[in-house]
């Protein structure tokens, strides 16, 4: 975990389908890999609590966007997105699907990101700053 400012910024293409899940397990999980804390429930700053309904959600936070993929029964989702959550801290990064260094998804998804960008366009004209 670092600051807000730390290092450059970098923008990932996420394939939501595939990956939201594991990206907000990811987040979730990063005070806990950065040994801050050892149960998700310490870090005041996480959206887990809200996600959990343990406190109520700061505007912009989409609960229901994540529970609903667990299951409709709101009770059960929360247990699942609980049991999802403590399931990885041992898995590996989500980064670590990373491909071309900008997208996070499988094949299709990838080609489907190639086709809408301006093939006319010269990629190594653009400056790294």
């Amino acid at each position: 975990m670092g600051h807000v400012f730390q290092g450059r910024f970098k923008a990932i293409l996420v394939d939501k389908d595939h990956y939201l899940l594991e990206l907000s397990r990811y987040i979730v999980l990063n005070p806990i890999r950065a040994k801050m804390v050892t149960s998700p429930h310490e870090w005041k700053w996480s959206s887990y609590l809200a996600t959990i309904l343990k406190e109520s959600k700061p505007n912009g936070l989409y609960v229901d966007k994540i529970l609903c993929l667990f299951s409709e029964d709101v009770s059960a989702a929360i247990r699942t997105y609980q049991q999802f959550v403590i399931d990885g801290i041992m898995s590996k990064s989500p980064w670590s699907d990373l491909k071309k260094q900008i997208y996070l998804g499988n094949d299709g998804f990838i080609n489907k990101m190639l086709k809408k960008i301006d093939p006319q366009m010269n990629l190594i004209d653009i400056p790294k700053a």
